[in-house]
């Protein structure tokens, strides 16, 4: 038991160090990701015994999401690298759970966003764009036009869900 509890805090610690990196310089630095995903597979096959298939469909769930993201600009590359080294770690069989509460931490960060900068009006244009130039006959499809100006640290998001995570599974 305790192994198990040392192997959560050290990948909460990695999320911590991930939200401030990714907080600070918008980046989330291969320095810290690719030991995370060594030690996500070290733990998940050592001290929580997941079975090696598991852990490597963890693994290939996050970069399958991933990559796709990454080429349309939605994530950065570390924001994935992390998921990955988490999906290695949680396994296939949570990995998903904890995929989902990201994105709806980060849905509802964006939101917030919108509102303090004042762009819902502007946002939900782009959208309604979108929506027609995609269902409207014979029209390019314009997608929406991201400012760049303000973005919104995923490694945060990545921390709160694992604190959700961390809490269930280590204290209860």
């Amino acid at each position: 038991m305790f192994l198990q509890n040392f192997s959560y805090f050290v990948m909460l610690g990695i999320a911590l160090l991930a939200a401030v990196t990714d907080y600070r310089s918008g980046k989330i630095y291969n320095w810290l990701s690719f030991p995370a995903i060594f030690l996500g597979f070290f733990f998940s096959i050592v001290f929580l015994h997941h079975t090696f298939s598991e852990t490597i469909f963890g693994f290939l769930m996050a970069f399958f999401i991933f990559m796709p993201l990454f080429f349309f600009r939605v994530f950065g590359a570390g924001d994935g690298k992390l998921m990955m080294a988490f999906g290695a770690f949680l396994g296939s069989t949570r990995f998903f759970d904890f995929f989902a509460l990201t994105v709806l931490i980060t849905a509802l960060g964006a939101v917030a966003l919108l509102v303090k900068y004042k762009r819902v009006s502007e946002f939900l244009k782009q959208v309604k764009l979108f929506a027609w130039s995609v269902f409207g006959r014979g029209l390019v499809v314009q997608w929406p036009k991201l400012r760049e100006d303000i973005k919104a640290p995923f490694g945060i998001s990545i921390l709160i869900a694992f604190l959700v995570e961390f809490t269930k599974s280590v204290w209860i």
